[in-house]
């Protein structure tokens, strides 16, 4: 039975030994006999020696041909690529067309002047002995004010967002109560009227709910912020009553103080009209009570 222990060469997987990381060799046949075995004088009973399977067949076992592999090696960190800094492209660009690194930081400066709650004499106290100005076109010039306005609003918001209690004001004029979100509101448009426009937008909404509560409370907080602070001491007027200058000629400062003011005003003169409509409906209320407040009110 010689020739099957030339079989039990065939057992002999090298490439598991190689992949445990010993050296890979064949195991020893089964056939013939197994006295391979040595009897070691310190050591004890040793295995027959590998790949030494004994027969008589002609074709003993193998080595495997697998090769032991070591302690696996860590990959090494590849440096890190340069990334690129990102590109804003949402930056202001000024008429000329340059960044708006330089046109940001000047309307950031910009805010201070319009910090006072007396909006009609912003731009008032630098004025110079009246020029001939260029002028643009009545539409030019109400878009102009109306783009200077929506992008004054955007910094001055983002500004305020970075003081805690202006977060506080804002949350609870969306998310409070009535009372709470009439009082928030009052309170943000007293700090800066001309940037107030959806504040003074939401009271109007809510006090033309005449059939809810809520809506005497937004009547009697318009009439203080009406009376107190937004009313100037002259008529208000609309676009078409303005003069439309042209920015030529003026500092990014003025021009930016200038369209502003004007944007407001006209804003304000409609919120008014709003204003009186809504008291003139709530005075024909069959309702007792929101008849009675808004005579008062008037």
């Amino acid at each position: 039975k010689g020739g099957k222990g030339g079989k039990g060469g065939k057992d002999a997987k090298g490439g598991k030994g190689g992949k445990k990381g010993k050296d890979a060799a064949s195991k020893p046949g089964r056939g013939g006999d197994f006295r391979e075995a040595r009897l070691h004088p310190d050591k004890g009973l040793q295995p027959p020696d590998i790949g030494a399977a004994k027969g008589d067949g002609k074709k003993g076992g193998k080595p495997g041909r697998g090769k032991g592999v070591g302690a696996p090696v860590a990959p090494t960190a590849e440096k890190p690529k340069p990334v690129a800094a990102p590109v804003d492209n949402d930056a202001d660009v000024d008429d000329d067309g340059a960044e708006s690194s330089k046109v940001t930081r000047a309307l950031v400066d910009a805010l201070r002047a319009f910090s006072s709650p007396q909006w009609w004499l912003i731009g008032k106290e630098d004025s110079q002995p009246p020029v001939t100005r260029k002028r643009l076109m009545p539409e030019e010039f109400q878009r102009r004010c109306a783009e200077r306005h929506a992008q004054m609003t955007k910094v001055y918001e983002s500004t305020m967002k970075q003081d805690s209690e202006q977060r506080w004001l804002r949350k609870v004029s969306s998310e409070g109560t009535s009372s709470d979100k009439v009082a928030s509101m009052t309170m943000l448009i007293q700090i800066c009227p001309v940037f107030a426009t959806p504040y003074i937008k939401s009271l109007l909404g809510m006090a033309s709910k005449t059939a809810r509560s809520d809506s005497m409370m937004a009547l009697d907080a318009l009439k203080e912020l009406f009376i107190g602070t937004l009313l100037p001491d002259r008529k208000l007027k609309t676009f078409a009553q303005m003069d439309p200058v042209s920015p030529k000629g003026l500092s990014k400062v003025q021009w930016t103080q200038l369209s502003v003011v004007a944007y407001f005003e006209d804003f304000l003169k409609t919120a008014f009209a709003g204003f009186v409509h809504i008291l003139s409906e709530a005075g024909h209320s069959t309702v007792t009570y929101f008849k009675t407040n808004a005579m008062r009110a008037a």
